[in-house]
């Protein structure tokens, strides 16, 4: 159990006696010096999904309905190996950030972008993606899970109007008691993976669903 730190075993098979597991307790792993500063406390977390990465014809069909121009900026918020960003700089060569606290993510999304000769057009931030910057952004793409969308929706309205948001799988929650009245909201079947997948694009100002 990772925020917990204990094992449990316990048997099953017949015949045996089952007894009260014993907790046993583990010195706490050491950090390297430089994520001592960086990273978060057990408690301190803001919640955090599982990587997940989207299937890349879902990636190219949420930025198509996005319509980055190459004067926008594009951010992906959680953007695990980069491959959102990357798509968006090399398909509308425009400026994309990702923003990603897994290192490891952060520098294998680096070293494709560099691949795919787009380093000069993106950057990936290691820091938590509720502390990203959105003054000046344009696009923001999103695959998370509702309570993040729910603490993210605040940052959310004060982007500028004319601003796209795309949702992968999941809407964003309502505002004054009612649901967000997306743009568009498209369920396509990935023919990476053959499940079916949901994109929601709205444009800022966010408006309510007044009829439901």
């Amino acid at each position: 159990m990772r925020d917990n730190d204990s094992l449990y075993c316990f048997s099953v098979r017949k015949g045996e006696v089952v007894v009260a597991p014993q907790t046993v307790q583990h010195p706490p792993l050491s950090l390297p010096k430089h994520q001592e500063a960086t990273t978060p406390r057990p408690d301190e977390r803001s919640p955090r999904s599982v990587y997940v990465p989207t299937p890349q014809d879902v990636v190219e069909r949420m930025l198509a309905l996005a319509e980055p121009q190459k004067t926008d900026v594009v951010i992906d918020l959680g953007s695990g190996d980069g491959r959102i960003v990357i798509a968006a700089a090399k398909t509308y060569d425009c400026k994309a950030i990702g923003y990603e606290l897994d290192m490891e993510l952060v520098e294998s999304s680096r070293l494709q972008a560099t691949k795919s000769g787009v380093e000069e057009l993106v950057d990936f931030v290691r820091k938590d993606l509720f502390e990203a910057d959105l003054a000046n952004v344009q696009v923001v793409t999103l695959y998370l899970l509702p309570k993040q969308l729910e603490i993210l929706l605040p940052k959310l309205r004060q982007l500028k109007p004319g601003a796209r948001i795309v949702a992968h799988q999941f809407p964003l929650p309502g505002l004054e008691g009612l649901p967000l009245e997306p743009d568009m909201k498209v369920d396509m079947q990935s023919t990476e993976d053959g499940d079916l997948h949901t994109i929601y694009l709205w444009t800022t100002p966010l408006k309510v669903d007044a009829r439901k």
